[in-house]
């Protein structure tokens, strides 16, 4: 069913509704018929026609002023561009958020139709405004270039969610059974028998381990790349010599033997890397107290960087290190430490 409202003065309009018409300072004006299009319904004068189906609106006339035609036409093509970009995005935004991204990508109406999978790439504050599941169950499939798209895209997903997660890489079977759950979840479902043409599709940005088998890794070319630098640096420093031929420490006596020789050899043995192990309780944290106490009284101008995997991490450090009467040494998440920033936070 189709309703036209033609409305000639503000208080015409159903004051009950969530929609409302705004006055600006200089004169009547239809400036808000949802909440985040303050600026792209200025200098629209009453009367105007808006036209209901079902529950969405679209504005199909207005009064030109001393508009052109061209510009008439331009406006109306505009504003009901940014309406039919609001009932796409209405539940996955906040008012906000919204009008952040319509004055930030003011393009983004413009294309969000016919290429849907494009606002995956659109971020805020390094996090991005939407994610894959919810732009592929609005997203409508024209072409086989539009399917493609959105393999594409949820490649890219699963595997920077796995990564935000701690994990570089997915086990075959795993990335494909989300793979293909989510798709038929969000009613555009793959037969299964085409899967390994896609790994093989988008081998630009998927490294997969070969032969291919249900544990062969599969991870983002750029992901394995990082870590395989990663590698080679870990490799560089267990093979070098140490630096801090004066690190001698003098170990507490309340420490274990066991505590002691760590206390020993982290800095001292040969090689850069030392791994120090052990379950919950048996003194990791007053053994790394004593290994920066040590190493900074004999090598005051050097900092030390106790890193992290997590946030929580990083707060039961600074509670149980704070108290050192030392200052150069930071705590931070690997992460921050490297500069490294995730999409899904």
């Amino acid at each position: 069913m189709i309703t036209i409202l033609n409305i000639e003065r503000q208080k015409d309009f159903d004051e009950e509704t969530e929609y409302a018409f705004l006055n600006l300072s200089d004169g009547p004006q239809i400036v808000d018929v949802f909440p985040f299009l303050e600026t792209s319904f200025s200098h629209i004068h009453f009367p105007i026609m808006v036209e209901k189906e079902e529950d969405q609106y679209t504005l199909t006339s207005f009064t030109m002023g001393d508009m052109s035609e061209e510009e008439y036409q331009t406006k109306l093509s505009r504003v009901n561009k940014q309406i039919e970009f609001f009932y796409f995005v209405k539940d996955l935004l906040s008012v906000k958020k919204a009008k952040d991204l319509m004055e930030n990508f003011p393009d983004v109406c413009s294309y969000f139709k016919e290429e849907p999978f494009r606002l995956l790439d659109i971020h805020y504050e390094d996090r991005p405004y939407f994610y894959f599941p919810d732009i592929d169950k609005r997203a409508i499939l024209r072409t086989f270039d539009d399917r493609v798209k959105e393999w594409e895209y949820l490649c890219r997903y699963l595997l920077q969610k796995n990564c935000s997660s701690g994990n570089t890489w997915m086990y075959y079977k795993d990335f494909k059974r989300e793979f293909l759950d989510i798709l038929r979840k969000d009613s555009h479902p793959m037969n299964h028998g085409n899967f390994s043409a896609i790994i093989n599709f988008f081998s630009s940005f998927l490294y997969v381990e070969r032969p291919l088998s249900p544990t062969s890794r599969v991870a983002l070319t750029t992901d394995k790349a990082r870590e395989d630098d990663i590698l080679k640096c870990l490799k560089t420093h267990k093979n070098s010599r140490t630096p801090f031929p004066k690190y001698k420490p003098t170990t507490p006596d309340f420490l274990t033997e066991e505590q002691k020789t760590a206390v020993k050899e982290a800095v001292a043995c040969k090689g850069n890397l030392s791994i120090i192990t052990g379950g919950p309780g048996t003194g990791k944290t007053t053994v790394l107290s004593s290994i920066i106490t040590e190493f900074s009284s004999r090598y005051p101008g050097v900092m030390v960087a106790l890193l992290a995997p997590t946030g929580k991490a990083v707060k039961r450090m600074k509670e149980t290190l704070s108290g050192l009467p030392i200052d150069n040494f930071e705590i931070s998440t690997i992460h921050k430490f490297v500069g490294y920033t995730s999409s899904f936070g």
